[in-house]
């Protein structure tokens, strides 16, 4: 079951769209650990695991900008570990192709009636990690540490997988379009 005050929605591309939704094991199992949140919103590392690079996936914690050298994929999880099935399966689901638009939410940063959400996570970052590149509508973005932030042409491993196509800062959302 989704979390009712998390604002994390696919808004366009998925279902019948572009983007295909697939299952696969949690290489660890989220303990909660920074690098394996394993939540709804947050991107993972998919990696080959089956033997000579046979197409058996997994998904080994959150994605970081190392991943973004296309060395592994990435996929978007829409149901992670606060759901009871996938506790229980030791399975996500992630969209593992582009072209869709998603509404990611501040968790953490949640105010006003709902208050904040139990255990969250902000799924996206208002300031890249370099702390010099603010997220703007328009403004490109890449991956780091299984959350959307500002692109920085700077960091030479950073590579952009969309677009910030509208920043509302009074709810804690923004809408990317991932390539």
């Amino acid at each position: 079951m989704a979390i009712l005050n998390s604002k994390f929605d696919i808004l366009r591309g998925w279902p019948d769209g572009s983007a295909v939704a697939e299952d696969f094991t949690m290489s660890a199992k989220g303990d909660g650990a920074a690098n394996d949140l394993f939540r709804a919103g947050h991107f993972v590392k998919l990696m080959t695991n089956g033997a000579g690079g046979a197409a058996a996936y997994t998904c080994s914690g959150d994605a970081a900008l190392a991943d973004s050298t296309l060395a592994n994929s990435l996929g978007l999880i829409i149901e992670g570990k606060e759901d009871n099935s996938s506790k229980m399966s030791g399975t996500v689901t992630c969209l593992i192709a582009g072209g869709y638009v998603v509404r990611l939410h501040r968790e953490a940063a949640q105010t006003g009636f709902q208050a904040t959400v139990t255990g969250g996570q902000n799924q996206f970052a208002l300031v890249s990690s370099a702390n010099d590149i603010d997220l703007v509508a328009g403004g490109k973005v890449c991956v780091l540490n299984g959350i959307i932030e500002p692109y920085n042409g700077a960091v030479a491993t950073n590579l952009v997988v969309g677009v910030c196509l509208k920043l509302d800062a009074a709810n804690n959302t923004a809408d990317f379009l991932i390539y």
